[in-house]
């Protein structure tokens, strides 16, 4: 059963889709528009194939589509509930902080609490949260999950892998 979350990122996938599709924007569709529900090509030759007229813009032709959960969101599931892999959810965490007050969407939250080191570089961020600059690959997101206040800068984030 999706929490709540997953319930509104379905909810803003579905209505952003929606909203394209009323405007006539069907055929600019792509799954890179959506977080988990996406609206997959279908039919032979889904990639390539047009033909369905749409609403608001029937001049111009749109492939078919369906509704499909994208691969990120459905192997973080697999992880997490199947192989059993540890995740820290960034939706709870803030709402934790927010004493259940905070925002709806967890990237408002992020973006507000990221909003005062705007122009900064990360080793001035890192700086300012008393992290010292080592770690390969993993330093920036160290840094975010540090500035986030995670307690565990080797955490997996549900949300990010998602």
């Amino acid at each position: 059963r999706p929490r709540e979350m997953e319930n509104a990122t379905f909810r803003e996938d579905w209505e952003r889709t929606r909203d394209m599709v009323e405007r006539g924007e069907a055929h600019l569709l792509s799954e890179v528009q959506a977080r988990a529900l996406a609206a997959r090509r279908k039919g032979p030759g889904g990639a390539t194939e047009k033909g369905r007229r749409q609403p608001g813009n029937p001049s111009v032709l749109a492939p078919s589509r369906a509704w499909a959960l994208k691969t990120r969101f459905t192997r973080q599931i697999l992880q997490e509930h199947v192989l059993r892999k540890s995740y820290d959810s960034a939706y709870d965490h803030l709402q934790r902080e927010d004493r259940g007050t905070g925002p709806a969407s967890w990237e408002a939250g992020i973006l507000r609490r990221l909003a005062k080191y705007e122009g900064q570089t990360l080793g001035a961020i890192a700086s300012m949260n008393g992290l010292p600059l080592r770690g390969g690959k993993s330093l920036a997101a160290s840094i975010i999950k540090k500035t986030l206040g995670f307690p565990e800068l080797a955490a997996r984030i549900k949300e990010f892998d998602q």
